[in-house]
């Protein structure tokens, strides 16, 4: 298993925990879910500073947009069942479930990619 591919997944892992727990916690205590919102961005970043390596910056790039890919879809779905956050059924529309789930990975990985740069 490659260095860049334990990266990914540690840190998709660690986006799923924070998505189960902050809904978890915003339900229990009813605060907005969505102020979890700059923890995940930290981590995009983080995720993209850690998996850098000399001559490989877009590992970040790639880093922050599978944590995104699994934020926006697994994490998504993870939230809707704790009941925070509005379920992919109350869209109506799956082309704008693809559209925000496209510009949460485009950010994120964007957000990989300064974290990696940030380390070179």
């Amino acid at each position: 298993m490659s260095r860049l591919f334990r990266v990914i997944l540690l840190f998709s892992l660690l986006i799923l925990s924070i998505d189960a727990v902050g809904a978890a916690m915003a339900r229990l205590y009813g605060f907005p879910y969505d102020t979890l919102i700059p923890v995940v961005r930290i981590l995009y970043v983080l995720g993209g500073f850690s998996a850098f390596r000399p001559g490989h910056l877009m590992n970040g790039f790639w880093t922050g947009l599978s944590m995104g890919l699994t934020n926006s879809t697994l994490g998504w779905y993870i939230s809707s069942l704790i009941g925070v956050g509005m379920t992919w059924g109350q869209f109506g529309n799956i082309w704008l479930i693809a559209i925000i789930i496209l510009w949460v990975s485009l950010i994120s990985s964007g957000l990989g990619l300064i974290g990696a740069a940030y380390a070179g």
